[in-house]
């Protein structure tokens, strides 16, 4: 997760924007398929073995050269970690800090990526954090 975030800081906003688009569409395709994560540390308990599918899911896509959605996955991924092992919390509120920086590209990111990939890009609450891991929690 350190690397991912490294990754994310090196980027410019608008970069960000198109991960976010990406993370955002997969999260909505997931969670209609039955996965929950939206909610990390609650999931935990109802689906435990969401991590390992996630991890399935990205060595897939990066063995078949689609590494812009593994990334997006990757987001995913190491969201759910958090359910597992709480002590990552601060690692995962640091890379949805970097995320945030994309939220106002990411509409205008879907774009290019609709283009790309030759499907409609599902944006519903592409600004909304995952459930105990908002950047600056209150």
């Amino acid at each position: 997760m350190s690397s991912f975030t490294a990754q994310l800081r090196q980027m410019d906003a608008d970069e960000i924007g198109m991960v976010v688009a990406l993370a955002t569409d997969a999260r909505n395709r997931l969670e209609e398929a039955g996965f929950i994560l939206s909610d990390p540390i609650g999931a935990h308990t109802l689906k435990p073995e969401t991590p390992a599918a996630l991890h399935g899911m990205i060595s897939s896509l990066q063995a078949e050269g689609r590494l812009q959605e593994a990334a997006a996955i990757m987001v995913w991924l190491h969201t759910a970690r958090v359910g597992a092992r709480l002590e990552l919390r601060p690692l995962a509120r640091d890379m949805w800090r970097q995320l945030e920086r994309g939220f106002p590209h990411t509409q205008e990111a879907s774009g290019p990526l609709m283009r790309t990939l030759f499907r409609s890009i599902r944006l519903d609450g592409y600004d909304q954090f995952p459930k105990g891991l908002s950047p600056d929690p209150l």
